[in-house]
């Protein structure tokens, strides 16, 4: 019968055993280790440890992020830039031997010019008009395009004086210059850009101290995780980025009439006057000698406007443009196109930008302007 002090040999022999083997070195480490010390000041020594160390790392990250994003990855920095340089690469490599007929502009031109329409064997037309680009964007493209191995044969940079006007508090150019986009090296030369231009820098130093705050979406993207992006605000002027660059944008007829108004807002403090600005004026000459000197054809365009602010164009501001035009022309050997009273106000959604309607009908009237041929050769242009 069994009962409490039952003795059981199995058991004894089990105890024993464990008693007489030796503790763990590990164990006796672990019990002596303090993960929160009693005191209180030595929880707050190691609260104060713990917290330089993550800002250790984030500065780090932040770094590291910054310096990939400035060297090595464009397409975080400038994902724009980089959707339209691919699709130009693709068209080029689909027809290698094309003549190349390249526009470099504004969102004018990007909403403005059906490239399509007159693409034909033998010739592509591309329209590598970007939102907010003026001449210091236009150059920077210029640059890369030709680092990249780009040839047009014949290029058209748009004029829109705005950019280049100094009447106002600031001119567009200044106004319009997102510096985050810009490499290192591309940003040195914003330095004596007027002295307007640390605002853009200002921009590129925050976005380059904090990259994920400015390129956050773009990283979501890089590494998959695209789906965060759900709830990014996107911008309701950006058409749909065709295959030959347009960005064709069918505004509704019951909302022209506030984008009409949010034009007027944006570009009406650059009317009637008109004073040349320095600096984008020699961003400008600057591109048209780099684009001569590649040996393609440069011919500037005055894109369409509505007749709404082509009536608040005074006399004196026509003058100084005209002369400004006539300038150009001789010192580069450039034809001037000047197509700002091109096109019908029904063409336009906001007598700024043009229709998809108006982009085919502005495209079909640049068709007798595609010839490549040069009057000077490229060696004659001033330097």
């Amino acid at each position: 019968m069994e009962g409490e002090n039952d003795y059981r040999p199995e058991l004894a022999a089990g105890e024993a055993q464990n008693s007489a083997c030796p503790k763990s070195p590990v164990a006796d480490i672990l019990a002596g280790v303090k993960i929160f010390p009693k005191s209180r000041k030595g929880r707050a020594r190691r609260f104060r440890r713990m917290v330089g160390w993550a800002l250790l790392t984030l500065v780090g990250i932040n770094i590291s992020l910054a310096v990939m994003i400035d060297q090595f990855r464009p397409d975080i920095r400038d994902p724009e830039y980089q959707q339209v340089a691919d699709a130009l690469r693709a068209r080029t490599t689909e027809d290698p031997d094309a003549r190349l007929i390249l526009f470099l502009g504004s969102s004018r031109v990007a909403l403005g010019v059906d490239a399509k329409q007159i693409t034909e064997p033998g010739r592509i037309v591309f329209n590598f008009g970007m939102p907010g680009a003026g001449p210091f964007m236009m150059d920077v493209y210029w640059d890369r395009l030709q680092a990249s191995g780009v040839r047009p044969d014949v290029v058209f940079v748009e004029f829109m004086h705005p950019f280049y006007n100094d009447t106002s508090s600031r001119t567009l150019d200044h106004s319009y210059l997102d510096a985050s986009r810009l490499s290192v090296q591309e940003a040195r030369t914003l330095v004596g850009y007027g002295n307007r231009s640390t605002g853009a820098l200002r921009r590129m130093a925050i976005a380059r101290l904090f990259p994920a705050g400015r390129h956050g979406p773009d990283l979501c993207e890089a590494i998959g995780l695209g789906a965060l992006n759900t709830g990014t605000a996107k911008d309701p002027l950006q058409g749909k980025l065709d295959l030959f660059g347009g960005r064709a944008l069918d505004v509704p007829p019951e909302k022209r009439d506030d984008m009409r108004g949010l034009a007027h807002k944006q570009y009406d403090p650059f009317y009637p006057d008109f004073s040349l600005a320095h600096d984008p004026a020699e961003r400008l000459k600057q591109l048209l000698r780099k684009v001569r000197q590649s040996g393609a054809t440069v011919k500037i365009l005055l894109t369409p406007e509505g007749s709404e602010f082509r009536v608040m164009m005074s006399p004196e501001m026509a003058k100084a443009i005209n002369e400004f035009m006539a300038k150009l022309e001789a010192e580069f050997d450039v034809e001037i196109l000047d197509a700002r009273d091109w096109m019908p106000d029904s063409a336009f959604y906001d007598q700024h930008h043009l229709l998809p309607s108006g982009g085919k009908l502005f495209a079909e009237q640049l068709r007798p302007h595609l010839d490549p041929l040069r009057r000077k050769p490229c060696d004659k242009m001033p330097r």
